[in-house]
């Protein structure tokens, strides 16, 4: 743990066949953000998963759900929401999304999309990620020819409105 610690933030959930309170102990303070015993429910430990994903982009000043008018969209829960209806997105048109959603009201410019910071396969041109962007809008915005949600910084980059606008 204390490797994998000194190397990254990200969220570390330890899963255990071992029952002692010792055990537990070691591991939170080694630096795990939880510790599941087996036998465990699926539907627990994805609970614990999205708990710490939440806190983890809370204690980054970040948004993990966005809310504007009937659109939601939760990036922990991998869902995009228009009246309680799904939207249904690619994977470069929601990992977009998700940047956006965890900088809300900021700008963030176009080499922070163009950057791959994951496995994910990102747009590698401005020009691909404008079509993304364009397709996202057609997909979210009420008049995708007048967008009030992904919003363009000129000659900077994107903008996704703040909740409260």
């Amino acid at each position: 743990i204390l490797e994998i610690r000194g190397r990254t933030d990200m969220p570390i959930i330890v899963l255990s066949d071992q029952h002692r309170v010792a055990d537990l102990v070691a591991a939170l303070d080694l630096g795990a953000d939880d510790y599941v015993e087996k036998p465990f429910r699926a539907s627990e430990l994805l609970a614990r998963i999205r708990s710490v994903l939440r806190r983890g982009l809370k204690a980054r000043g970040e948004h993990a759900v966005y809310h504007r008018g009937a659109l939601v969209v939760d990036i922990i829960d991998h869902t995009v929401t228009r009246g309680g209806e799904q939207i249904r997105l690619t994977p470069m048109e929601f990992e977009a999304l998700s940047l956006l959603v965890r900088s809300c009201g900021r700008i963030v410019p176009y080499q922070r999309f163009l950057e791959s910071q994951s496995e994910r396969k990102h747009p590698r041109s401005q020009q691909a990620l404008r079509a993304s962007i364009w397709s996202l809008r057609q997909k979210i915005e009420e008049s995708p020819d007048h967008p009030t949600i992904v919003l363009t910084e000129g000659r900077i980059g994107y903008r996704l409105a703040n909740e409260s606008d």
